[in-house]
């Protein structure tokens, strides 16, 4: 089936998902310098683009690019099981957004887990569209008890695509596109 009215990319192999990829990790590289460290400080009042709300749509916009890209190679492979080379490039894809995320987005749900609920509140105050965010918020707050140090968890995102059930699953679907029945007198594959 074809995904490019859903995605726009003529091919897994586009050039354009990698142009994509490198703007989104230039984008992620200039959100982290402008926000870390800053979030229990930001407030609007001046105008100047950097509330707490501007900073969670700004991260909303990055991680909805690397989710599309990320869809529609594994939408692609789906339908593909038995092509080595698209399970390569999906692979490739997923270790470049978990760079991107560990290195320039983790630090973020670990920084709003960290505000006390005076300064989400006084955020709350200041910029009422927050409130759209609020269940974001909570969610993140609700991890604070477990999450540990910022590095710890930068170097877990970075390696979530060789550690958990992935590497098993990824076996596992390599094994099925490799198993086909015959039906009709018409070899199958899964």
């Amino acid at each position: 089936f074809n995904l490019f009215h859903f995605f726009g990319y003529t091919s897994p192999f586009s050039n354009t998902i990698d142009e994509e990829m490198e703007q989104i990790k230039t984008l992620a590289k200039s959100f982290r310098k402008k926000y870390e460290g800053t979030l229990s400080k930001l407030q609007d009042a001046t105008g100047d683009g950097k509330s707490l709300y501007d900073a969670i749509v700004e991260y909303e916009n990055i991680t909805s690019q690397l989710s599309k890209v990320s869809s529609y190679l594994s939408l692609s492979y789906d339908v593909k099981l038995s092509d080595d080379s698209l399970k390569k490039r999906q692979n490739a894809i997923d270790q470049l957004e978990s760079s991107i995320d560990g290195d320039y987005l983790e630090w973020f749900s670990l920084d709003i887990a960290q505000l006390s609920p005076e300064t989400i509140q006084s955020h709350y105050d200041e910029q009422p569209k927050l409130q759209n965010y609020k269940s974001f918020i909570d969610k993140q707050r609700q991890y604070r008890p477990h999450n540990l140090s910022k590095d710890v968890e930068r170097a877990l995102t970075v390696r979530a695509p060789y550690a958990g059930t992935d590497p098993v699953v990824s076996f596992y679907e390599r094994e099925l596109s490799l198993m086909s029945f015959t039906l009709r007198g018409e070899k199958i594959n899964m």
